[in-house]
């Protein structure tokens, strides 16, 4: 009984102190469905919020960058991200892959990293076959 009591206490605890707290971020990234070759690969990514918000989200989501490569290949490239909108919940951006950088590939390999709130974070994709 005194396990339960002390496991319930500490979950109240948890959530009641969780209200005080500043939030976190989120992204979403859905691949293309259909990648080309001798195309651009648009990649678009969506960052957001929850919890209290604190200033435009292209303030708090910085250095945004894609690496990719031909999945033959051992060395990634790197593509900058361009903010599509913002505001102080959600953000999106694109970033795009010129087909010359590609000649050849079957299949790219791919992640997603940048900066939230200044704290690293980097999110890995399933590679995308490339339609020839």
């Amino acid at each position: 009984m005194k396990t339960l009591t002390a496991l319930l206490l500490c979950c109240l605890a948890l959530v009641f102190s969780g209200c005080s707290l500043a939030g976190g971020g989120g992204c979403v990234h859905l691949p293309p469905k259909n990648v080309k070759a001798g195309a651009p690969i648009a990649l678009n990514i969506e960052f957001s919020v929850f919890g209290k918000a604190s200033g435009p989200l292209d303030k708090r989501y910085t250095r945004i960058t894609c690496h990719y490569r031909d999945s033959a290949k051992t060395e990634f490239q790197t593509v900058a991200a361009t903010v599509l909108s913002a505001d102080e919940k959600t953000m999106t951006a694109v970033m795009v892959i010129p087909p010359a950088t590609l000649a050849g590939a079957t299949q790219i390999d791919y992640y997603f990293d940048f900066l939230f709130d200044g704290v690293y974070n980097r999110r890995d994709e399933a590679p995308l076959k490339i339609e020839q």
